[in-house]
């Protein structure tokens, strides 16, 4: 079997999507599109980069097909990059072709264009699959994976015994987090951009952190041409399928803009220590950490007030990186969760800063029972949430051995 793999130069597409082919027994082609699944310009030069990637793609899938190498076309692409005529080629081929939609909550749209041309599309969400069963795409509920570790997993060998975050400060993360230091939580922290919010900023970062702080930010609103496209492209469909749902994050997205409140909590700023703050981690050093920590902590935000009825929230790869690497993992609340593990038993889940705290503080008291969570955890997802299994799917569906 020999699948081309289309993604984005994105590490976590790689490591997750390409390994999880080969995982199948498949020989992999790997065509890295771009640096981002989202398109950002559509200037002059931005189409013809477009036209170059359709090009491309087209060329590759030619010369294996006439090698014989061609078993199954992936793609995890939008229509931001991915042209009608290149799929309407593609098809002639006859060769299944799949594509990968990881953002159905925010993105899903982005594939209204396309999505007639797929013999199968994989949404991460559940959100919105509707419009796709609507306009008869043979879309189906495909959450994420992730693929186990070669490491040796070490359930309860722990090193750390306190509580440790790996992601970036975005939202009110550093407002949550802060709760479990000053309550006496050990607490550690892995990721880009926390020496911002610990003011260790370098020279270039100094007008965003004065913008988040304290500031008023005018520079967002020129229309780019993304802007200008999307809503001439986008804003009647979605005004239509979201509704209020659409005119509230719109009002959270433009008041953001305009009145950052990413650093917004003085119980973090300034006067978390800068011993918490590790930086960003190893990917080799990735299980280690993990089944190192006694507790390991979740965030499923997106965007909107904290708590409120508008908040959005979607499931991430850490719901299925974590346990895969041993560590007892709790999330916030999400209700595709309970499609996907159950409360107590696989992973743990805090729907307020007072709950995470309260259960956090239960667990590093309790090991026995942690550690059996993170075991049935870690043997769940080994069991159902892997990427070899997904896959496997994909392939049971479109009747191919």
């Amino acid at each position: 079997m020999h699948v081309l793999s289309i993604i984005c130069d994105d590490n976590w597409m790689p490591d997750n999507f390409s390994e999880g082919w080969r995982r199948c027994g498949a020989t992999v082609t790997e065509f890295l599109y771009d640096k981002n699944i989202g398109r950002g310009s559509y200037d002059a030069a931005s189409y013809k980069n477009v036209e170059r990637i359709n090009n491309t793609i087209l060329l590759l899938a030619n010369e294996l097909h006439q090698q014989n190498k061609l078993t199954l076309i992936f793609m995890s692409i939008y229509d931001d990059y991915l042209l009608e005529d290149t799929l309407i080629k593609l098809r002639k081929l006859n060769v299944p072709l799949v594509n990968y939609h990881p953002d159905m909550v925010v993105q899903w749209y982005r594939m209204l264009k396309t999505g007639k041309y797929f013999d199968y599309i994989g949404c991460a969400q559940k959100t919105h699959l509707q419009v796709y069963e609507k306009k008869k795409f043979k879309a189906e509920y495909l959450p994420f994976a992730s693929n186990p570790s070669t490491q040796k997993i070490n359930i309860g060998n722990i090193n750390f015994n306190g509580a440790t975050f790996m992601g970036a400060p975005l939202g009110y993360r550093p407002w949550v987090l802060s709760h479990l230091y000053f309550n006496n939580i050990p607490l550690r922290i892995f990721g880009h951009h926390w020496d911002w919010v610990t003011r260790k900023s370098t020279t270039t970062q100094t007008q965003e952190i004065q913008i988040q702080t304290s500031g008023i930010n005018l520079g967002f609103l020129k229309l780019s041409d993304k802007n200008i496209h999307d809503i001439k492209t986008y804003l009647p469909i979605r005004l239509k399928e979201e509704g209020i749902a659409f005119l509230n994050e719109q009002y959270y997205k433009w008041k953001e803009k305009l009145f950052p409140t990413h650093i917004d909590g003085d119980e973090f700023y300034g006067n978390i220590p800068q011993s918490v703050i590790h930086g960003q981690y190893k990917k080799e050093d990735f299980v280690t950490l993990v089944s190192g920590s006694a507790i390991n902590i979740g965030f499923t935000h997106l965007s909107g007030n904290y708590n409120s009825k508008f908040e959005t929230k979607q499931i991430r790869l850490r719901e299925f990186e974590v346990p895969l690497a041993g560590g007892f993992y709790i999330t916030q609340y999400c209700n595709e969760l309970a499609d996907l593990y159950v409360e107590g038993k696989h992973i743990e889940i805090w729907r307020s800063r007072e709950e995470l705290l309260d259960k956090t503080k239960y667990y590093l008291n309790n090991n026995a029972e942690r550690n059996a969570i993170a075991k049935q955890g870690y043997e769940h997802a080994l069991q159902n949430h892997t990427w070899e299994k997904r896959f496997n799917h994909i392939l049971n569906e479109l009747k191919i051995k």
